[in-house]
C-alpha cells in the first residue's frame, strides 16, 4: 500500500495492520530528525555511564556476561564495587526518564510527519520541554503503578505456585512458569490501558495525573486491538535494537571486551545506537495508535491536530496526513 496525502480534513480508523504500515512509513520518511531527538538525549547519559565504568572498573566481566557458570557481582569485581552499583542504577533512572522525554519528543515529530509536514528536530525537543515536569512527574506515576502492580501480582502467583515447589525441581520450573502466567498479563493489562498517555500530555495539555485517566478512556472498548499493534510494535523494536546493537555486544566476547575502558565504550555505544533506532519507532507506533483512537471515539479532525501539534509562533501543517490508499 502506498502512502498519500489526504486532501480532506477528516481521518478514517485505520485497522491493525494500516497502523504498524503507516508508522512504519513515518518512521522511515523522517528517520534522520528522530534519531537526531533521540541521540542528543540519550548520548550524553551513555557517555557519563561509560565514564562511570572506566573509573569504578577494574573488571569488565559485568558488562561481559559469562554464558555459563555464575555471574560476577559487583562486589566481587572492586572493593567499591557498591558505589558502581548505587552509580549504575541512578543512571538507569535518569536514563529511564530520559527515554520519556525521547518518546515525547519523537510523538511531536511523528505527528507533525503523519499531518504531511516537515518535523524539525530541535522544535519538537524545545515541544517535550516545555511539558518536562508534567511528563516526568506522569511517568513516575506510571512506572510507579506497574511496579506495584508487578509486585502483587507476582505475590499472588508466588502463593498459588507453592504446591508445586513442593514437588521438586520440576515442580519449581512450573511453579516459574505460573508465575510468569500471572504477572506478564497483569502488567500488560495495565500499560496498555495507559499506553497513550504521552500523546495526551502534549497534545491535549493535560496534567500528569488526568492524562493517565483519559489514556484508559481511550483504549476502553479497543483494549485487544491497542494490545495487539503494540506487541507487534515492541517486538519488531526489539528485534531492530538486537539487530543494530547485536554486533556491538558481540565485541564484548572478543579480546576488546578484556578492557574495561573497549568494554565501556563498546557497553555504551550498544546501548546509544540501540535507543537511536528503536525510541522512534515505539513512539511511532504510540502516536498513530493515538491518532486512531481519537478518530474512532470522537471523529478527530485535522484542524485539531493541528492545533494541539503547533508550537507556539510556527505554522501547523497544511497538508493531510499519509494514510494506507
Amino acid at each position: 500500500m502506498e502512502a498519500r496525502a489526504a486532501a480532506s480534513s477528516e481521518l478514517r480508523p485505520l485497522g491493525i495492520g494500516e497502523t504498524l504500515d503507516v508508522s512504519i512509513k513515518v518512521y522511515l520518511r523522517h528517520a534522520g530528525s528522530l534519531f537526531r531527538i533521540v541521540a542528543t538525549i540519550v548520548v550524553p547519559i551513555q557517555v557519563l555511564a561509560a565514564l562511570v565504568n572506566m573509573s569504578l572498573l577494574e573488571n569488565p566481566s559485568v558488562l561481559r556476561p559469562s554464558l555459563s557458570g555464575p555471574q560476577p557481582v559487583p562486589g566481587q569485581l572492586i572493593p567499591g564495587g557498591v558505589g558502581w552499583f548505587v552509580a549504575s542504577m541512578v543512571l538507569a533512572v535518569v536514563l529511564a526518564f530520559a527515554q520519556v522525554l525521547a518518546v515525547a519528543a519523537c510523538f511531536k515529530a511523528v505527528g507533525e510527519g503523519y499531518l504531511g509536514g516537515r518535523p524539525d528536530w530541535l522544535d519538537s525537543l524545545r515541544f517535550a520541554g516545555r511539558r518536562l515536569g508534567a511528563l516526568l512527574l506522569a511517568a513516575f506515576m506510571f512506572l510507579g503503578a506497574l511496579t506495584v502492580n508487578l509486585f502483587v501480582v507476582a505475590i499472588a502467583g508466588g502463593l498459588l505456585a507453592i504446591p508445586f515447589t513442593l514437588a521438586g525441581p520440576a515442580g519449581a520450573v512450573v511453579a516459574v512458569i505460573v508465575i510468569v502466567v500471572i504477572a506478564v498479563p497483569g502488567v500488560g493489562w495495565l500499560a496498555t490501558y495507559w499506553s497513550v498517555f504521552i500523546p495526551v500530555l502534549l497534545a491535549e495539555d493535560a496534567g500528569s495525573a488526568a492524562s493517565l485517566g483519559r489514556s484508559w478512556s481511550l483504549v476502553s472498548g479497543r483494549f485487544w486491538a491497542t494490545f495487539a499493534t503494540l506487541l507487534v510494535g515492541i517486538l519488531l523494536g526489539i528485534l531492530v535494537q538486537v539487530l543494530v546493537g547485536g554486533a556491538l555486544i558481540a565485541l564484548l566476547f572478543t579480546d576488546a571486551g578484556q578492557s574495561v575502558i573497549l568494554a565501556s565504550t563498546l557497553n555504551a555505544l550498544a546501548t546509544a545506537v540501540g535507543s537511536i533506532v528503536t525510541i522512534p519507532l515505539v513512539a511511532s507506533f504510540v502516536a498513530i495508535i493515538y491518532f486512531d483512537l481519537r478518530v474512532r471515539k470522537e471523529g478527530l479532525d485535522l484542524r485539531l491536530v493541528a492545533r494541539g501539534m503547533a508550537s507556539p509562533g510556527s505554522p501547523a501543517p497544511a497538508q493531510g496526513p499519509a494514510v494506507p490508499a
